[in-house]
């Protein structure tokens, strides 16, 4: 999908995208758009400016070097919002803060859900106000759930260390016995899922790696450099677990091709040929998902259809937040506030450690 939505708008020019057109912005916003938003053949109307302000999300996106996670899920809220109106039969441009209020009322979602929901939304209103479409936000005073208010963690499924070993072994024994048609495939996975467990990386940072300019090396290390949420640079060692999987990957790859490892270049992990399709596209979020849970499923891991390519990073989080202080934890992840990374640590490790019970053994009872 193109991030110019219909026909109907006047022509912009606008930068290639550098992340995949289709995964740019909400698959559900064009037909939000032409249900709702007749053209009126002005040019600024409200299908326009809702084109535009999709199509600025996502340059921001390429210019800051972010993936465009925050642009699909503001368009994917401005799509729902829409098709709440049609319903309701309110006129986006009249709505209140109390049509507002009851759209958040109905959704099944989580407290950070809403956040970006109401984010998503007046982010489009405040695009609509700056160019006169309208005159109010009915978004900007509904109340936002606090952040950190959660005491028992992220939602977020995580593994245990002994699961974490189950899926890699899972995945090594997948790609060690990987008839050759799908040699490259399973070795490409087993190689995803042991970078993706060592640096503890948003599975983003993994799709949207490219080669040759996102593996170097430094001081004898291997490195993956990769682009923070925040849009900073960062980098994190490749450790001889996960570069030796990724450096047979990258030589079944270049094999097929016809090429040394060194002359590679596009995805740092790319989709292979299949039927008639030449492959060589980064894969998807719902590709790594479907990976992810299906590896699971076959190392007798409970209940896999949880997990989400998030897992990993939580998974990480809850590992090391046994072994690191919360210091070292925060710095590792990319986390700006330790308290991102506290709902990453899990409930029970933190009551199991809880100062209460320090307390108790310094409190002399005469009763015991």
């Amino acid at each position: 999908m193109d991030c110019h939505l219909t026909p109907q708008t006047p022509s912009h020019p606008t930068a290639a995208p550098a992340h995949p057109a289709e995964t740019a912005i909400s698959a559900e916003l064009p037909a939000a758009v032409h249900e709702t938003l007749p053209p009126t053949g002005q040019r600024y109307n409200l299908r326009a400016l809702t084109e535009m302000w999709a199509r600025e999300l996502v340059e921001h996106a390429e210019r800051d070097g972010r993936h465009p996670h925050t642009a699909r899920s503001y368009t994917h809220a401005v799509a729902r919002w829409l098709h709440f109106c049609l319903r309701e039969n309110i006129d986006p441009l009249q709505a209140r803060r109390a049509d507002v209020d009851h759209w958040i009322s109905g959704l099944d979602v989580g407290p950070s859900t809403v956040r970006s929901r109401l984010a998503g939304l007046s982010s489009w209103y405040g695009y609509l106000i700056d160019n006169q479409a309208t005159d109010h936000d009915p978004a900007a005073r509904v109340k936002r759930p606090r952040h950190g208010h959660r005491t028992n963690g992220s939602d977020t499924a995580w593994l245990s260390d002994e699961e974490l070993n189950a899926l890699l072994a899972e995945a090594t024994r997948r790609a060690e016995n990987a008839p050759t048609a799908n040699l490259e495939t399973a070795v490409r996975d087993a190689a995803i899922l042991r970078v993706l467990v060592t640096t503890g990386v948003r599975s983003g940072a993994v799709r949207h790696a490219r080669l040759p300019d996102d593996l170097g090396t430094r001081g004898g290390h291997r490195l993956l450099h990769y682009r923070t949420k925040g849009g900073g640079h960062s980098a994190k060692p490749l450790v001889p677990y996960a570069a030796v999987m990724l450096d047979n990957y990258l030589r079944l790859r270049a094999q097929r091709q016809g090429l040394d490892p060194t002359q590679l270049t596009g995805p740092l992990f790319a989709g292979t040929p299949y039927r008639g399709k030449p492959g060589g596209r980064p894969l998807s979020h719902s590709y790594l998902a479907t990976m992810l849970r299906r590896t699971a499923e076959a190392a007798g891991i409970t209940n896999p259809e949880r997990l989400v390519p998030h897992s990993t990073r939580h998974s990480v989080a809850t590992s090391l937040g046994k072994r690191r202080s919360l210091a070292e934890v925060q710095t590792y992840l990319d986390h700006a506030d330790p308290r991102t990374t506290r709902l990453y640590l899990r409930v029970d490790d933190n009551l199991n450690n809880s100062p209460a019970y320090t307390m108790a053994g310094i409190i002399h009872d005469p009763q015991e």
